[in-house]
């Protein structure tokens, strides 16, 4: 019984997350993600007195 029920509660997750995924008003969001390996500029960020931007970075 407890099996049953959770393989509904996984089935039903999973056709969620293919709704969700395939929903439109996601559409302009993904088609911006695929394209950031592409992207030869780096996001810029502003270091902290505490914390730098990456961690490869020195702090001064």
């Amino acid at each position: 019984m407890i099996s049953g029920i959770f393989t509904l509660a996984a089935i039903g997750s999973f056709f969620g997350v293919c709704a969700w995924a395939y929903a439109r008003r996601n559409t302009d969001r993904f088609a911006d993600a695929s394209r950031l390996p592409l992207s030869d500029e780096l996001p810029r960020c502003e270091p902290s007195a505490d914390q730098p931007c990456c961690c490869r970075e020195k702090s001064s």
